[in-house]
């Protein structure tokens, strides 16, 4: 008999221990966590969620660097960041003069409602006096016409956000909303066509310092929906720019109120 039961828990123990220990999965059953919709926490984002921890271009993302430009997506993130865990991983471009680097995503279909969220820091800058620089732009279905973009704008070697609607609009911020180097920021936009542009613009030191660049525009008499999403700029600046991307979000329905998403 004791015997009997020796064999039996020989045969259930190895079992039992792996059904219940969480470490041991088989190798057929392990999958990479889908970045563009679950690697980011909340899970309030359909239409991608990028943190780079995979240390890889995801989500459709699709790399153009001219020259000598160099974009990492494995990146070791500088700076204090907002979140407690920045991660391991953060998107960097480093940009030199008059080359045209950016990446970009093809949301597959127009939206006429979107809604987004992106950390940026710029790490360092030679731009010529009043040079823009985009860091993060969205296009119309047409892949040509700029529906809203976000810029940094050399002022006498002080940066400044720049903040534009429909190719021409310019939600002027220049005299305020300066940008420090190595230094993370939040940037939030709520974009209805032909009624509302809701940006917000903050630093790590919480809500109770943001920063309303604009508390929104009616009729703002404009017919571009948002189909593709740039990091970095189509068109060449003189000098050169480094800054990094982490922890980006986008949805096509509901605006984006929370705050960091790990």
């Amino acid at each position: 008999m004791k015997k009997l039961l020796l064999i039996l828990l020989i045969i259930f123990i190895p079992v039992m221990a792996y059904a219940w220990n969480p470490l041991m999965v088989s190798s057929g059953s392990v999958s990479v966590p889908d970045h563009c919709t679950s690697g980011c926490t909340p899970a309030d984002a359909d239409s991608f969620c990028i943190d780079m921890e995979s240390g890889v271009a995801e989500c459709s993302f699709v790399d153009t660097d001219g020259g000598t430009s160099v974009i990492t997506w494995n990146a070791a993130p500088v700076g204090t960041f907002c979140c407690a865990d920045k991660g391991s991983y953060v998107l960097d471009l480093d940009v030199k003069d008059t080359e045209i680097t950016y990446v970009e995503k093809n949301l597959g279909t127009f939206k006429t409602t979107y809604a987004a969220q992106v950390y940026f820091l710029v790490d360092s800058e030679t731009l010529a006096d009043t040079e823009l620089y985009t860091v993060f732009r969205t296009y119309a279905a047409d892949g040509v016409t700029i529906t809203f973009y976000f810029a940094v704008k050399d002022v006498s070697g002080t940066l400044y956000l720049r903040a534009f609607l429909d190719q021409t609009t310019d939600i002027d911020v220049t005299s305020t909303k300066t940008i420090a180097l190595d230094t993370w920021y939040r940037l939030r936009v709520y974009y209805v066509d032909e009624d509302a542009f809701v940006v917000n613009f903050s630093d790590c030191n919480g809500a109770n310092n943001e920063l309303v660049v604009n508390a929104g525009v009616d009729d703002v008499g404009t017919s571009n929906s948002v189909q593709y999403i740039t990091f970095g700029s189509h068109a060449a600046a003189t000098g050169d720019i480094k800054f990094q991307i982490d922890n980006a979000k986008g949805d096509d329905d509901t605006a984006i109120s929370t705050g960091c998403t790990e």
